[in-house]
């Protein structure tokens, strides 16, 4: 738009008055002298026509049509002045969104175009000076178009599928063509109920849930822009039900006198078990070692184990998981239990050995009343049956051959001993060195005989089987004895320090230092160490295993329950 300004009426002026000054200083000067001027060939009283001054013409440029937040230049270099030249510019805003305007006073403005959500007409003026003072104005519009905002796009991740209780990450994300990303926001849409961990990050966690059957968890993740539009997207978890590992069927059968044996069928792809014993009911295996007693016992490649030196006339309970080779454990068994019971002994008790009066003169009993001193002399077998011909005062054994029949009492050689009172048969040990499976020095722990022997089994209850197996003495039901049965065969007459609490004509090989182990557990060590014996004089020794069977040796002397008498 051109706008021409043509009030120059006081120039028009300004040039008249001077005309007419001039025409009458001229004819004054002319009247004074005598001289005539040449004929003009101007008429007279004329003035001369001044020249008027043409306004200047502003040109702000054509319209134009801009995008949010560009950079605009207007340029009013297209203006001119006909007669002259343009010495100012001077550009303003008269319309629109207010923007910074940059060079106001140069031909050229410079300015940045709003940030706007809806298309918007910003109006600016340009005027323009000649040097002749002359203005002229002109108006140029500039349309900001708002830019259409390209919503983000949300990535929540691919779908998984994963196991019953374990973490699970989601790992989301997105994209902003035309801006940023300010926010993100994951919510469950279905599945059983989870906890999300930074539900407000692009990445979040949650543990599985435990199931029952394949279950689909629906996740959706919002990213929301600079510009406030959003998107979302979805990622699906499947939940793998826990792999269910049957249970072992377990049977229990007891084994004389405090054992027990524990079977179970195999079950295909398990090769580990673990049992829990325990003194009370377990109601959660899980929790094993919390009940009274509570232990867990390994059992690899096999389907069958044998508990020994249970707790007498207590009821002990078993249950036993199977684990496969990812460390997954079944639920536990059903729960069996077992009592072992102390029986009664059905035959008579063996005596003390002792025969005499220890506050008597040379230890005589003969010249004391017996009718009111009762000493241990005075009664007992030591008393009615004081015949050291089968074994000294009241204790009487039958050496037995390798098959089992009965020795006269004056053999040099012999395998086994008979208690004729009690009925125990017992183990006899050979020669130091023989190298035979009865060696007398042979020392044992749990795990292998201490010293290596000419043994198919090296642990306690191996040497047993092995024992059993070669029908030592006609017998195949050897064991190791209670602390009760080892302690009937003591004999407390001896006094010596040197001397073996035991008949040496029948049971030459044991010697005071001997340690023996028991299948008695003692109380000491919460029943979880045997008791151990010695046939010592100084302190009779009778103590628990102090430390384990696994690293501590100690001898064995087996026995058996005689069915009949040997024949002498």
């Amino acid at each position: 738009m051109i706008i021409n300004n043509f009030s120059k009426l006081s120039t028009y002026k300004l040039g008249l008055a001077l005309s007419l000054s001039l025409v009458l200083g001229l004819s004054g000067c002319n009247s004074g002298g005598s001289s005539t001027s040449e004929p003009s060939n101007q008429p007279p009283n004329q003035l001369p026509t001044p020249n008027p001054n043409n306004a200047p013409t502003a040109n702000a440029g054509a319209d134009v049509t801009v995008i949010t937040k560009q950079a605009v230049t207007l340029d009013g270099g297209q203006s001119t002045d006909a007669d002259g030249r343009i010495v100012s510019y001077t550009w303003r805003q008269i319309s629109g969104p207010t923007v910074q305007l940059t060079n106001t006073t140069s031909n050229q403005l410079q300015f940045t175009a709003p940030d706007v959500t809806t298309d918007q007409t910003l109006t600016f003026e340009l005027t323009v000076q000649d040097d002749a003072g002359a203005r002229a104005t002109d108006s140029i519009a500039v349309l900001v178009k708002a830019l259409t905002n390209v919503p983000p796009i949300a990535k929540a991740g691919l779908d998984q599928q994963v196991d019953s209780n374990t973490p699970v990450i989601l790992i989301g994300g997105g994209t902003d063509a035309d801006g940023t990303i300010v926010s993100y926001q994951w919510t469950q849409i279905s599945g059983p109920t989870v906890t999300l961990s930074n539900a407000n990050q692009a990445y979040t966690t949650f543990t599985a849930p435990t199931v029952t059957a394949l279950t689909d968890l629906l996740f959706a993740l919002k990213v929301t822009d600079d510009k406030g539009a959003s998107h979302t997207d979805f990622v699906i978890i499947r939940v793998k039900p826990l792999a269910v590992i049957p249970n072992p069927q377990v049977q229990i059968t007891p084994i004389d006198p405090d054992g027990a044996l524990l079977k179970w069928q195999l079950i295909s792809g398990i090769s580990k078990y673990f049992i829990c014993q325990a003194q009370e009911s377990i109601l959660d295996v899980t929790k094993c070692t919390t009940y009274k007693l509570g232990k867990w016992i390994p059992v690899a490649d096999a389907t069958s184990y044998q508990a020994t030196q249970l707790r007498m006339n207590e009821t002990t309970y078993f249950r036993v998981v199977a684990e496969d080779a990812n460390g997954k454990r079944s639920s536990g068994s059903t729960e069996v239990k077992i009592t072992p019971i102390l029986a009664k002994p059905t035959l008579s008790l063996n005596d003390t050995g002792v025969t005499y009066c220890l506050d008597q003169p040379n230890n005589v009993c003969s010249t004391l009343d017996k009718s009111f001193l009762l000493q241990d002399a005075f009664a007992g077998r030591d008393f009615t049956h004081n015949n050291d011909s089968d074994g000294h005062a009241g204790f009487s054994f039958t050496k037995l051959s390798a098959q089992g029949t009965a020795l006269a009492a004056n053999a040099t050689s012999w395998n086994c001993v008979q208690d004729n009172v009690t009925g125990l048969v017992w183990e006899n040990k050979t020669t130091k060195g023989d190298g035979g499976l009865h060696d007398q020095d042979y020392t044992f722990i749990e795990k292998q005989i201490a010293q290596p022997v000419n043994c198919p089994t090296c642990a306690i209850a191996q040497y047993v089987a092995a024992v059993n197996k070669a029908g030592y003495c006609g017998f195949n039901d050897w064991r190791v004895p209670s602390a009760f049965e080892l302690r009937s065969i003591m004999d407390y007459s001896y006094m010596k320090n040197t001397d073996v609490l035991v008949d040496s004509k029948y049971f030459p090989e044991i010697k005071n230092t001997d340690v023996y182990v028991t299948s008695t557990p003692s109380h000491y060590y919460n029943f979880t160490q045997p008791v151990v014996l010695a046939f010592d004089y100084i302190e009779e020794r009778d103590f628990f295993a102090n430390t384990p069977l696994t690293s501590t040796a100690y001898k064995v002397r087996l026995v058996r329950s005689a069915t009949t008498s040997a024949t002498k």
